[in-house]
């Protein structure tokens, strides 16, 4: 995985109405936290913070963190959280992590669909149990996304954990039993030809209520 600058300033001010304030000038409040070390409160402006979530990696992009104030002063990260506006687009803060590149990390990768059934097109619906997995690795092997090509899969069948393919060098957090996406049929599909149906139809005469005799003499 490629490693992308983010350039980072060190955040003077603090609490809540300060971070209203940079906000409102195209900067997004952060801290960059882990490997033992004291939390240390930074801001980023919003134009750079948009170039980097737009690359491939997405939020497990690698950054070298190059701070405003002192060039030489540098720092390999990942981002770790995104706290973003409920009703509107926008990040209200952001947490970045401190990783070495020679210590192994975990991260959830997103699973992407290369290829979709080719048994039963039409009568089928893919059901997607899990939409990422969590994955254990090298951080310049992280990958961008974990692809399954469906061509072969038939309905009523199901792709697991273990029939995931990675490379070599990184392995799957999760039970290898537990069940990724399952194919199953639609439930629209009309019922099959000979299927008794759930409530069968009645198709003898209906009772008519207050029905005469058949000489016309009322029963009354």
């Amino acid at each position: 995985m490629e490693i992308f600058e983010l350039e980072v300033e060190k955040r003077e001010g603090a609490g809540k109405s300060y971070c209203k304030k940079i906000r409102k000038e195209g900067i997004t409040p952060a801290v960059i936290y882990g490997k033992g070390r004291e939390p240390e409160p930074v801001q980023i402006k919003n134009r750079n913070l948009e170039k980097i979530l737009r690359t491939r990696g997405g939020e497990n992009v690698l950054l070298n963190l190059v701070f405003a104030e002192k060039k030489s002063e540098q720092k390999t990260a990942m981002i770790q959280d995104i706290q973003k506006e409920l009703l509107k687009p926008g990040i209200i803060h952001l947490d970045l992590k401190r990783i070495s590149l020679e210590e192994k990390t975990r991260v959830k990768v997103p699973i992407n669909i290369t290829a979709e059934p080719k048994d039963g097109r039409g009568k089928g619906i893919l059901e997607h149990v899990l939409w990422e997995v969590e994955v254990e690795c090298l951080p310049l092997f992280i990958p961008n996304s974990i692809d399954i090509d469906l061509l072969g899969l038939k309905l009523g069948e199901s792709v697991k954990i273990a029939d995931l393919k990675v490379p070599e060098g990184i392995e799957i957090i999760a039970d290898p039993s537990e069940i990724v996406i399952h194919y199953s049929e639609s439930r629209q599909e009309e019922k099959k030809e000979g299927e008794e149906p759930l409530f069968p139809v009645d198709k003898s005469e209906p009772e008519v209520i207050g029905k005469g005799r058949e000489d016309g003499v009322s029963e009354s």
